[in-house]
């Protein structure tokens, strides 16, 4: 087995509604080992991050992050060891247009 870094996402998800941030690939399974949040504006954001198992939606079953409050300009780091494999996918929303910045690191396993 190989074991690979990553940059699973780094970017602004959507604030319309949960966006799927990275799909686990057929054969790999993957740790997402720290999520970034950072909030790039001069007021509080919130944001909400899911888990999601193949077939499963963004909801209370699959939240990993709660509608956090990043307060202006602060940066919050979460550090997880949380396993995904194939088809199953991190999704977010924030509360707030182009707010909060996401970057998101783990181990691919293939």
């Amino acid at each position: 087995m190989a074991y690979s870094p990553t940059k699973l996402y780094r970017g602004q998800p959507s604030n319309v509604s949960a966006e799927t941030l990275y799909t686990v690939v057929t054969g790999q399974t993957i740790i997402v080992k720290e999520i970034s949040l950072v909030n790039v504006t001069d007021l509080d954001a919130t944001i909400t991050v899911y888990f999601v198992e193949d077939g499963g939606t963004a909801g209370n079953e699959n939240t990993i992050i709660s509608n956090i409050t990043i307060n202006a300009r602060d940066t919050i780091i979460v550090e997880l060891s949380n396993v995904l494999s194939t088809d199953e996918t991190i999704q977010a929303i924030q509360g707030t247009s182009e707010a909060i910045t996401m970057h998101i690191s783990g181990v691919v396993i293939s």
